[in-house]
């Protein structure tokens, strides 16, 4: 052989054996990283948030009766009264010499009567006289009457215990039936007065629990008591009354002030809740992914059809295609598709998708 073919032949052998000794690549497969959640059944509840006023309890503007000038008032502005204290007083003097004049022609129409009952006795006089003069006496005790209530009311009194929030006479002023004199406010005994929309009707009931708080300070938050469901709907706002009752409250508390109430309208309990986010569209239906593994034992992504009911801000209430103890895969679901191959990780990692041989996927 012509030694000038040696080294050519030489260099195709060797770059042969190269090409038979290089390893193939390896396939790279697509995993994603996922965090999960084992299902289990719990409490669902819905809640709605209203706007109410707070008001006393009781919570009075009390008027004059009768008419006069006011002589004063007992208890000063921003005093405690007690039921039945006075509270104010008007000047009875006119109304005073009244019931002494009445009482004087009522006594004189009693010894009448008596003197008439006596003749008639006798077989003197007439039935008509007799009956004349018991109908006179008995209209004079009914004006005597009328005239000492009047006297009475010259002193107004506390109808409840609470505290005098303002008044509205003056003084040495004189006053006519009907005129605002005081006004009284137990401030022991507040209530939340709230507007719920007609459409929750069958949801609110006298006696239910529900949360409110003051001014949108979290720490005025306490559980008050349905005392009151009305049974009419405003026609302008198409809501109807509410009244709540809670415990006593701090001096913080004062009426008028903003409350929020949250109602809880629905409670649906052993039922499977997810959050909305980690649900998907998948043509005309609605999917979710649990795990799965495939026939090598990997862990991978079945994709479920899935029913939902209830929802409450980002819970769904999932009615078909979950059940209690599956792998429901909630951060990286996003990502998936079925038969997508997964890396389990913990809660707090941020989920990512991985492109990686088999050798190195998840590290």
């Amino acid at each position: 052989m012509n030694r000038l073919w040696i080294p050519f032949v030489f260099a195709l052998t060797l770059g042969a054996c190269s090409a038979e000794t290089e390893a193939p690549p390896q396939e790279l497969v697509r995993r994603v990283n996922v965090t999960t959640e084992t299902l289990e059944t719990r409490d669902f509840r819905s809640y709605l948030q209203r706007v109410g006023t707070v008001k006393a309890a009781n919570d009075a503007v009390i008027s004059a009766e009768v008419s006069g000038r006011l002589l004063a008032y007992p208890i000063p502005k921003g005093g405690f009264a007690a039921e039945g204290d006075v509270v104010a007083g008007i000047d009875d003097a006119k109304l005073s010499r009244e019931v002494e004049r009445l009482t004087a022609i009522v006594q004189l129409a009693r010894e009448n009567y008596e003197r008439q009952s006596t003749l008639f006795e006798n077989n003197i006089g007439s039935e008509t006289e007799l009956l004349n003069a018991r109908y006179q006496l008995e209209q004079q005790q009914a004006a005597l009457a009328s005239l000492q209530v009047d006297l009475t009311n010259t002193r107004i009194r506390a109808p409840f215990s609470g505290r005098v929030e303002q008044t509205f006479a003056e003084m040495g002023e004189l006053v006519s039936p009907g005129a605002r004199v005081l006004r009284l406010v137990d401030s022991s005994n507040l209530k939340v007065e709230v507007g719920v929309p007609a459409r929750y009707s069958g949801a609110v009931a006298a006696g239910d629990s529900v949360m409110l708080w003051v001014n949108r300070d979290e720490s005025t938050r306490q559980q008050g008591v349905i005392e009151f469901v009305g049974s009419a709907v405003d026609p302008s706002s198409r809501t109807f009354p509410v009244e709540i009752r809670f415990a006593a409250p701090s001096d913080r508390l004062k009426i008028d002030m903003v409350a929020e109430v949250e109602f809880e309208i629905l409670h649906l309990p052993g039922s499977i809740v997810v959050d909305e986010e980690f649900l998907f569209t998948s043509g005309d239906d609605m999917v979710a992914y649990v795990v799965d593994s495939n026939d090598a034992g990997e862990p991978v992504a079945r994709e479920v059809v899935v029913e939902t009911g209830e929802i409450y801000r980002n819970q769904v209430v999932v009615t078909s295609g979950l059940k209690p103890g599956d792998v429901f895969i909630r951060q990286g679901s996003s990502y998936l598709n079925d038969g997508t191959r997964l890396v389990i990780v913990p809660l707090e990692v941020d989920p990512v998708v991985a492109d990686a041989n088999p050798a190195t996927a998840g590290l």
